[in-house]
């Protein structure tokens, strides 16, 4: 009885403990070692992964509570990571040619459709808009660079990013520029 007993309180402490990961994030989501934080549009909910390469969290968003019940994540997905600029990108020309670059890498009919400039959080930001055949068929991934120089610190580049099918695409461009409007410094 009492090994059954143990049995059913680890089994409980581990849904419990699931169930704590998976809570979502709504509203505001802060990152107080790269001193940024982005208001989160209503409606969405998000959930912070594991430290991105101990510079920063990658935040996915789910775009409807359904989606919170896998665990794989969805098709559509926005986030936003931030982190020292360590690896020799010293112009924001730089990091918005690595994005590109990567967002292109490996992806079956990849390419980069338009790029525009703008401010973010009052410092300059470049958006990169790429088209690739995905699993659901045409998909557009939108990467947006900002680039903060700081002196006497190392710079900090923020990257948001949005990869949808363009069946989604009208509402889900709609949300990230909404998410990316709610970038701030501190």
């Amino acid at each position: 009885m009492r090994r059954i007993l143990v049995s059913y309180v680890s089994l409980l402490m581990t849904l419990c403990t699931a169930a704590i990961a998976v809570a979502p994030v709504r509203g505001k989501y802060s990152n107080p070692g790269l001193a940024y934080e982005v208001s989160l549009p209503p409606g969405v909910a998000c959930r912070s992964a594991e430290p991105d390469y101990g510079c920063g969290f990658k935040i996915s968003v789910r775009f409807t509570e359904s989606e919170w019940k896998t665990d794989s994540l969805p098709s559509r997905s926005m986030w936003v990571s931030g982190e020292m600029n360590a690896g020799g990108e010293n112009t924001p020309e730089r990091a918005v040619q690595r994005a590109s670059m990567g967002g292109t890498s490996g992806r079956a009919g990849a390419s980069v459709l338009r790029r525009k400039s703008y401010m973010a959080g009052g410092l300059p930001a470049s958006e990169i808009d790429i088209s690739y055949h995905g699993e659901e068929g045409e998909s557009l991934e939108k990467i947006v660079i900002v680039y903060r120089e700081r002196k006497g610190a190392p710079n900090v580049i923020y990257t948001f990013g949005l990869d949808t099918p363009r069946k989604n695409e009208d509402n889900d461009v709609r949300l990230f520029h909404e998410f990316v409007s709610g970038f701030r410094v501190r």
